[in-house]
């Protein structure tokens, strides 16, 4: 599907199910542009939780899409319940997206302890050209505890 009829098919089902809004998800939290180079460069993890269930970094942006089409953004979302098995229940795919290269991280987990270590040979590079996927259900939630409050400064130019 092109991106306006996966909109229109959101639309569809968010109308079909009685719901005031559908979300929708365009960027993740891309830890490329951190500053740390021992931090992970990794958007989705397994987590422990349950066998299966996968970790997705916080959502940068991400938008609240209602029936007559405007949207209204969201802030501080984290994709909750995400499973392998939810990939099973995607009902719609975009067109191809352009491919998005980031250095990675490949870490080694210990069987025993849930201790991983970097893999030697420093960051790698991947590619990946993921489509734009419409979901049966996904789980959105705030994140717990204190959300960090970015920084703010003046712009120099306007501080003379």
């Amino acid at each position: 599907m092109t991106a306006a009829q996966l909109k229109a098919e959101l639309l569809r089902i968010v109308q079909q199910r009685g719901k005031e809004y559908g979300v929708v998800v365009r960027r993740i939290s891309n830890q490329q542009l951190s500053y740390s180079p021992l931090r992970s460069r990794v958007i989705m993890s397994s987590a422990g939780d349950a066998p299966g269930t996968l970790r997705v970094r916080p959502l940068v942006e991400a938008y609240k899409v209602f029936p007559d089409g405007h949207e209204e953004p969201l802030r501080n979302l984290e994709v909750t319940s995400l499973t392998m098995a939810d990939f099973r229940n995607i009902l719609a795919f975009s067109e191809p997206t352009p491919v998005y290269t980031a250095p990675v991280q490949i870490l080694n987990r210990t069987p025993v302890a849930s201790i991983s270590f970097i893999q030697p040979g420093g960051p790698m590079e991947v590619s990946a050209n993921v489509p734009s996927m419409l979901f049966e259900d996904v789980t959105l939630a705030k994140p717990t505890g204190d959300v960090p409050i970015p920084p703010f400064s003046t712009h120099p130019f306007f501080n003379k």
